[in-house]
């Protein structure tokens, strides 16, 4: 049995009728990559991560375009 992120499910088989949805997606997507990327600066900071990481990088969770499918 195939797992996928629920929410990434839902936004790649919404039709053109679901932008507000697709728009409502994104804002979760954008909330948790923030809250990642916090928590890298802090473990940075904290030295718990090697000062070459790029704290931005590792907060992209997802790719940026719709030519992936999900799962």
């Amino acid at each position: 049995m195939t797992r996928c992120c629920p929410f990434g499910t839902i936004g790649h088989e919404g039709t053109e009728n679901d932008e507000l949805i697709r728009q409502d997606l994104s804002l979760i997507f954008q909330v948790a990559r923030t809250k990642l990327a916090t928590f890298f600066i802090r473990e940075k900071a904290g030295g718990r991560l090697d000062g070459a990481a790029d704290e931005e990088r590792l907060s992209e969770f997802l790719p940026r375009d719709d030519s992936r499918t999900p799962c």
